[in-house]
């Protein structure tokens, strides 16, 4: 373009919005993957990216830079990327991933039961998590009733659980005996008998990310490929190979983000991660590695949307593998009785299923990530109005904890750590889930939902009802005081054991409806 060009002589404003003009897309920029490369962007219908205009001379081409990733919005999406080579096997990551954590953790009641937990040694561990530290004193007496006080991660996030458990074995392994400690007849094997039991010892040294799209060391492959020779004939929920294993929409974008420069990544301005299915390996916590990103480019915004119908919901409920299980023996004739949860969404897995993703998204401030850089959206369609009506059981279970506290204040009792997270006290949720409801609901949180979410329920009703009551009396009303119990979808959404079985490979799913 040549120096005496009219476009040229046009204020910058100008040129900036036709610039802005020219590279804008509707539906924005997408996340394609191709298999054997980190992936690459393009428009959503696969086009390539069109900076023609960039070429036509160099003063263009120096004000256009940025421009196109700063303009438009960037999109990543839940991935079906089947199993490569040169990336980490999905199945393989969700089933290491799932068990290691498992593994740990019956490591942890191995010392308890042994008395390994020495005062200097809980110290150490509370001086790094100091939220556990009434465990920890638990831990101390060498005695811990695991089915009524583990709570599964005692009302944390479970990345900080996980993070926890991991720092603690990490201490323990110190020891002169740990080794010993891992051994077959003194590890403790919980409620049931599982094949971690009998763990390789290289998996100790596995630090695979869960957000990981492809190994990070050779070191790792080989421990990976190490576990499935293990474990290959594991008939785990984690590992059966006929269900459609994704890699979250965030996994996706730090993969993309960080195949960038560091030029790139910084024109960035907005990102959407549409987590539009059931993804592996603690999709939930999967922000976290997105903060690194979020620090070092202080303008980009991030958006995660969950759907709640083909993601939260599912993934709440019983295990597939259960369903799966039923419906096998009941085509063969088993006189099998129907169990809860099959082919109805029940209402006591609806507040679960929305706190495991709301403690990930407050645990991710503490752990670094800048404020106003990252929300979380509910997505409720395609059907907003089921969305709102299932809602309001969050709303109650809010109202509920708080009631609850009220009554231990009007009797005096200060329940311990342990009590109020007592797995047998439904009534409680996490410390600050009541907040992180009514924030949601008043519109003062980074956490949103997109359908109507309606007024608060009045905890001060729920305590006049049950102020007579005694503890266990609570738990009782709670799990019987709602109706619906389950509850049925209806259209435009499919039936629910449709939506089950869409976590399932299409050639072994059953019939609609059926």
């Amino acid at each position: 373009m040549a120096s005496h060009s009219y476009f040229l002589a046009l204020p910058l404003e100008i040129r900036t919005s036709i610039y802005q003009y020219y590279v804008l897309e509707e539906d924005g920029y997408h996340y394609h993957y191709q298999p054997g490369k980190t992936g690459k962007l393009s428009t959503s219908n696969y086009r390539p990216i069109n900076l023609a205009l960039m070429y036509t001379c160099r003063s263009v081409a120096a004000e256009m830079r940025g421009v196109a990733l700063g303009t438009n919005i960037v999109i990543f999406k839940t991935m079906d990327l089947g199993i490569e080579t040169e990336q980490m096997d999905p199945a393989a990551l969700n089933y290491l991933t799932h068990v290691l954590s498992r593994w740990k953790e019956y490591v942890v009641f191995t010392a308890i039961r042994v008395g390994r937990f020495s005062p200097d040694l809980i110290s150490k561990i509370a001086c790094k998590f100091p939220q556990y530290e009434a465990v920890l004193e638990k831990f101390s007496t060498g005695r811990i009733d695991y089915t009524s006080e583990t709570n599964f991660s005692w009302g944390q996030a479970g990345s900080v659980h996980r993070s926890f458990v991991d720092y603690t074995v990490e201490c323990l392994s110190k020891l002169s005996d740990f080794r010993r400690l891992l051994g077959s007849d003194a590890t403790y094997r919980g409620p049931e008998t599982y094949p971690e039991n009998d763990m390789p010892d290289s998996l100790m040294f596995w630090n695979e990310k869960p957000w990981s799209l492809f190994p990070a060391s050779k070191a790792n492959t080989g421990i990976v490929s190490e576990a499935m020779d293990h474990f290959e004939d594991s008939s785990s929920e984690h590992f059966e190979r006929f269900f459609e294993y994704r890699f979250s929409a965030a996994a996706a974008a730090i993969t993309c983000l960080q195949s960038m420069s560091l030029g790139t990544r910084l024109q960035i301005r907005n990102i959407s991660l549409r987590e539009d299915r059931q993804a592996v390996a603690y999709p939930e916590s999967h922000a976290l590695g997105l903060i690194p990103f979020c620090v070092e480019n202080e303008r980009l915004r991030i958006e995660r949307q969950v759907s709640l119908w083909r993601n939260a919901f599912p993934a709440g409920a019983c295990m597939i593998g259960q369903i799966m299980q039923y419906d096998y023996w009941i085509g063969r004739g088993s006189p099998f009785l129907d169990f809860e949860g099959r082919d109805k969404l029940l209402a006591s897995d609806v507040s679960s299923s929305f706190n495991v993703w709301i403690k990930e998204a407050l645990a991710l401030c503490p752990a670094g990530m800048p404020r106003n850089s990252f929300s979380l959206v509910f997505d409720g369609d395609p059907s907003p109005d089921q969305s709102s009506e299932v809602f309001e059981r969050v709303k109650r279970d809010a109202a509920w904890q708080v009631a609850q506290d009220q009554w231990y204040a009007e009797r005096g009792i200060t329940p311990s750590f342990l009590e109020e997270r007592n797995t047998n006290n439904y009534c409680y949720h996490f410390e600050s889930f009541p907040k992180a409801i009514k924030d949601i609901v008043e519109g003062k949180s980074f956490i949103r939902c997109n359908f109507p979410v309606g007024v608060l329920w009045n905890a001060m009703e729920v305590l006049n009802e049950n102020r007579e009551c005694s503890l266990e009396e609570w738990s009782s009303r709670w799990k019987s005081e709602y109706e619906p119990q389950c509850i049925e979808t209806r259209p435009p959404l499919p039936v629910w054991l449709d939506l089950r079985y869409e976590q399932v490979a299409e050639s072994r799913r059953k019939p609609a409806g059926t």
